[in-house]
């Protein structure tokens, strides 16, 4: 007897338990109402996550609870009637039916597809109130069938512990809201010595096909393999197999940018929003950059990001090579160049801005490798500052000026981190040609330095020297203007030049040694003529026919020109191959066609190997 008046308070207890969640679920549901909607969602659940759906249904319950629990309160000692059950437990099987369709499983990171995701604290408080709702009407359904008068006292610590547990619902809504999944998988140590980016290619060795729920930006050089730059983050794979080695995605959150540090292919960097429920916007110190080890995938580094808005041009030392700007649309500016990773800036007077020279400039005249800053301009011995200011002569009075005076074609190479001057190279100009417009030839081979080319001369990028890898009768150039297609190698050890006659007349293709010598032509027919536009390679050239196909040219001339071909994977709405020299193979991939750029979806990535 004393064991069963014993349970008499836990029921009781239970029931206005019961009473409390759903009460305190319809206040929970008001304040919901006044939340931010968040971004709009996308995907399937569209019709229903606004509210509309679940608010009705949570009040049907509601008032069910509420109807019950007056009823019980007016006759405590009596049983509950079968229909006073059947209606309660129908209005919490209401509840828990329609909260399995309402729950909006695109606002919620774990559920969602990243292509539809639309973050929205409010969408996840309505619908949280379903659920509550159907909780409170099972308590109370658990725990009504006897109110004895004796446990009245009890009524208030079960309105306390239904509120808490809403008030704890509330507080867990808003970090559910903001989750972002973090897709990060690495390795322990380095996988080994890191292979030798191939000579020649034979067959496609392996394949790699990327999410569906992102875009291929670009593929680039990592220490030991490809580095697949997403639109999410970053894929480090096995170049001599395509084994991936390790992931770092943030398919969730907003990404800014990605790719390989400008220092070398041992770091790679992401940079991401540190608030997930906002995008901050240019021009804030909003954004996190977290620095990989490219061989291992590990965070070696975290710190903040600076993406800036300036009066004139202004470049991130972070995004080249990648984004190297061809021209500046006004050469009478003041360029800067800043760190977004919590280092200074440096300013570069261009052209007639130049404080200290009376130059002028071409906007083919600024380039960037390697991390050196390349400037061409042509000066003369005037001081600047001079009545008439030099800035203030138009071009012709600037070139007339030049002409009376003496004119200097000058290449200078600055460091691209500090503005520190590294060299300068200095030789008499020519009134009929324009400033020098620089030519790069692509990445320089390993145990060579890469080297600029202007109509007059060739320069080691890194110390200015000149070197003779280009002899006379291959400087292609019109008005002082390089063809910068015709240069498709440029590094200390040689040049590769392709020579156009034009017409039904065969493209040249020449190697030549450091000295300058030609030491191979090879004779191509001219349909194949975009496919010599293509990557050197060793002794070889290799381009791209369509999306499905890649042409190896061998430039030592012993396929006669003929192109050896070897078959990739290609998936729908892609574009042409690209192809891109890494440790252990050459990728060849193709990016999805978009209207607005890069598209979202699967591609295959392929490595050719020896």
């Amino acid at each position: 007897m004393e064991r069963a008046r014993a349970r008499v308070p836990f029921g009781y207890t239970l029931a206005w338990a019961g009473i409390g969640v759903t009460a305190a679920a319809v206040v929970f549901g008001v304040w919901a109402f006044t939340l931010p909607p968040g971004a709009p969602p996308e995907g399937p659940h569209e019709d229903v996550r606004n509210g509309v759906f679940a608010v009705p249904v949570a009040l049907i319950t509601a008032t069910v609870v509420a109807f019950a629990a007056g009823y019980r309160m007016s006759r405590p000692e009596e049983p509950p009637p079968r229909s006073l059950v059947l209606w309660s437990a129908g209005a919490a099987a209401l509840a828990v039916l329609c909260s399995v369709p309402a729950f909006p499983a695109d606002s919620f990171a774990p559920t969602a597809d990243p292509t539809v995701f639309g973050e929205s604290e409010r969408t996840l408080a309505l619908w949280a109130v379903l659920p509550l709702v159907s909780l409170g009407a099972v308590l109370f359904l658990a725990g009504s069938a006897t109110w004895p008068e004796r446990a009245r006292r009890y009524r208030y610590g079960g309105l306390a512990a239904g509120a808490l547990v809403v008030a704890l619902c509330a507080a867990l809504v808003g970090p559910a809201a903001r989750y972002r999944p973090l897709e990060h998988t690495f390795l322990d140590a380095a996988p080994g010595t890191a292979p030798e980016v191939p000579t020649d290619i034979t067959r496609a060795g392996w394949t790699w096909r990327s999410p569906e729920s992102t875009a291929v930006r670009r593929v680039e050089a990592g220490t030991h393999g490809p580095l697949v730059v997403l639109d999410d983050g970053l894929v480090g794979l096995a170049g001599e197999t395509g084994e991936v080695l390790w992931t770092y995605r943030r398919p969730y959150s907003p990404v800014l940018e990605t790719g390989v540090l400008p220092d070398g292919p041992e770091r790679a960097y992401v940079v991401h929003a540190p608030h997930p429920q906002e995008e901050p916007s240019a021009g804030e110190t909003e954004w996190i950059r977290t620095v990989l080890d490219t061989a291992t995938g590990r965070v070696v580094e975290e710190g903040p990001f600076e993406e800036r808005e300036a009066d004139g041009p202004a470049f991130s030392v972070a995004r080249f090579p990648q984004h190297s700007p061809s021209h500046i649309s006004e050469w009478n500016e003041v360029l800067t160049f800043y760190d977004p990773f919590g280092g200074g800036e440096w300013r570069l007077p261009v052209g007639s801005s130049d404080p200290d020279r009376a130059c002028t400039a071409d906007t083919g005249g600024l380039a960037v490798q390697e991390g050196v800053v390349l400037v061409g301009a042509q000066c003369t011995d005037r001081d600047p500052g001079a009545e008439p200011r030099w800035a203030d002569l138009e071009y012709g009075e600037q070139r007339d000026e030049m002409e009376r005076l003496g004119e200097r074609a000058v290449v200078t190479g600055y460091d691209l981190a500090t503005g520190e001057l590294l060299w300068r190279d200095e030789r008499p100009g020519d009134p009929d040609k324009a400033a020098p417009i620089l030519v790069l030839g692509g990445p320089a081979r390993p145990g060579t330095d890469p080297v600029v080319l202007t109509s007059d001369v060739a320069l080691n990028v890194h110390t200015g020297e000149e070197v003779g890898i280009v002899p006379d009768h291959l400087l292609f150039a019109d008005g002082g203007i390089p063809d910068r297609s015709a240069y498709l190698r440029l590094d200390t050890g040689g040049a590769v030049v392709m020579e156009d006659p034009g017409g039904s007349e065969p493209v040249l293709m020449h190697r030549t040694s450091a000295a300058g010598e030609v030491v191979g032509t090879t004779e191509l027919s001219q349909r194949y003529e975009e496919v010599a536009r293509g990557l050197p390679l060793g002794e070889a050239m290799v381009g791209t026919q369509g999306s499905d196909t890649v042409l190896v040219i061998d430039l030592d001339g012993a396929a006669g020109g003929e192109p050896r071909r070897i078959g990739i994977g290609a998936g729908p709405g892609v574009g042409r191959a690209l192809v891109v020299p890494v440790p252990g193979a050459v990728v060849a991939y193709s990016r999805r066609d978009s209207d607005i750029g890069v598209g979202v979806g699967s591609v295959v990535v392929n490595g050719l190997v020896p």
